[in-house]
């Protein structure tokens, strides 16, 4: 180290003096430089936080569109609109209306309608009513329960859209 002693002083060497006289203003750049760093971490924690809030909200619609399925495909199965498929869409009902728009959930309404129409269409026709045409009642309610597969979906897709692209 080449310092030199003079009396009581201590004489620096030169690249001592510049790093005295630069030192506040390094430490400004530093703690400007750490701030932006924060900032950026802040930002991509932002983000994630988002993107994973939207896969969340897509995974609970998906399962509402899952659950739908399965008691239209009990329905399309049988031919029959059993109490279960109509406990299913009413279940599916009540979930959908908080994930979805009140579009979603008249449509399930009417879903749900068209079940019960075609239980008791089914009901009373065993029973020999003759007050109305059921087998015209179950086979427009069944008309409409068909078109499920094709109305649902669509009506459904603003609100299954992933607005993420996957980075390579």
């Amino acid at each position: 180290m080449n310092t030199k002693l003079v009396g009581s002083e201590t004489i620096l060497p030169e690249w001592a003096h510049w790093v005295q006289a630069l030192g506040p203003v390094s430490i400004s750049v530093v703690t400007a430089v750490i701030a932006v760093a924060v900032g950026v971490i802040a930002y991509l924690q932002w983000r994630t936080a988002r993107e994973k809030l939207a896969l969340d909200l897509f995974d609970k619609r998906m399962t509402v569109y899952i659950a739908a399925k399965a008691g239209i495909d009990e329905f399309t199965r049988d031919g029959h609109a059993r109490n279960n498929s109509i406990r299913n869409i009413a279940v599916v009902r009540n979930e959908a209306q908080f994930l979805f728009g009140s579009e979603i959930e008249a449509y399930l309404a009417k879903l749900q309608e068209a079940l019960v129409r075609v239980n008791l269409a089914y009901s009373m026709s065993e029973q020999h009513d003759q007050s109305q045409d059921w087998a015209q009642v179950i086979f427009d309610a069944t008309i409409f329960i068909n078109r499920f597969y094709d109305d649902f979906p669509q009506l459904l897709s603003p609100y299954m859209r992933m607005t993420q692209r996957v980075r390579d």
